[in-house]
């Protein structure tokens, strides 16, 4: 990698990890980088999601998140602009340029958050609409003028949350358009405890394929021949052959394909199924376990 390039890395979240991520991996590969820029984007925006008070959460829970995910991340980030490296810029600024009204992008990205937020795959109505729309131009905005003003060109790269979440996905619509594609992906796994780094969204399937069979190209060829035979492999007939159904989450599934995934109905047909030697296995999804009561029933 070129010494030449710079990181640009876009805080648009109080959440731990994803709030931590993009200074881990600025520190982790600082040498690789002329110069990075962190970009404040939470602290000057009207809506973030992880301030407003979800219902199904106890009291106890609702203030800590507000003080963990506010007050404290703000202190915080003002700590860091004086104990990190010289090379190390963090750029603050407002919302100042016009952007272009764009009724079809607003519905995907709130399509996505009532998704992530609510398990609906329609748009769920909320009395956050109105921020949360605010909040994405006023996100594109940020962004549109640090494009012009800093002069960043295509062989930057720009390290950013998941991409689903509405202010993440209003920084990759500003730097599609501006053909920026050497996007960065962090997303977390709270059950391993580990951050993913990603050229490509963690949510495009298609992609993993090629992901497991480089790793093991370069690490283990006997793991890839292994990997590639049981493949190929015909398994010879038991008592029971097993069909198995892994459940996800809806906003995992709007972000992976064009159309909705009705999985109940999906379930409904392979319980309806004359299923005389094959046993049915579902496997639920483990982050329902984060999620709404009405998701968890859904």
């Amino acid at each position: 990698m070129s010494k030449l390039k710079n990181l640009i890395v876009f805080i648009t979240t109080a959440q731990s990890p994803h709030f931590e991520a993009g200074f881990h991996y600025a520190i982790k590969n600082e040498k690789l980088y002329k110069k990075i820029y962190f970009i404040d984007i939470f602290s000057n925006i009207s809506y973030r999601h992880e301030y407003t008070w979800r219902d199904y959460c106890s009291l106890l829970a609702n203030i800590s998140r507000k003080i963990r995910n506010g007050m404290n991340k703000n202190l915080n980030l003002k700590f860091k602009k004086y104990t990190y490296s010289k090379k190390f810029r963090f750029i603050n600024l407002k919302s100042r340029k016009d952007i272009k009204k764009n009724d079809n992008l607003i519905k995907d990205i709130l399509t996505t958050y009532s998704c992530n937020e609510h398990g609906n795959s329609v748009i769920k109505k909320t009395k956050y609409d109105e921020n949360i729309i605010k909040s994405i131009y006023e996100t594109m905005s940020i962004t549109q003028n640090f494009v012009n003003k800093y002069k960043v060109t295509k062989k930057d790269d720009f390290l950013l949350f998941n991409g689903r979440l509405p202010s993440e996905y209003g920084v990759k619509e500003v730097l599609l358009k501006k053909k920026l594609l050497n996007i960065i992906y962090h997303e977390c796994n709270v059950y391993q405890k580990k951050i993913y780094f990603l050229r490509h969204s963690i949510h495009k399937l298609e992609k993993y394929d090629k992901e497991i069979y480089d790793y093991y190209l370069r690490n283990k060829k006997k793991a890839l021949d292994d990997w590639l035979y049981l493949k190929k492999v015909k398994f010879k007939k038991k008592k029971f052959n097993y069909i198995t159904y892994f459940t996800s989450s809806n906003d995992e599934y709007k972000f992976t394909y064009k159309k909705p995934v009705n999985q109940s109905m999906i379930i409904k047909k392979l319980l309806n199924l004359n299923l005389v030697n094959h046993k049915l296995k579902i496997r639920v999804h483990p982050n329902t376990i984060t999620k709404s009561y009405e998701t968890k029933k859904y």
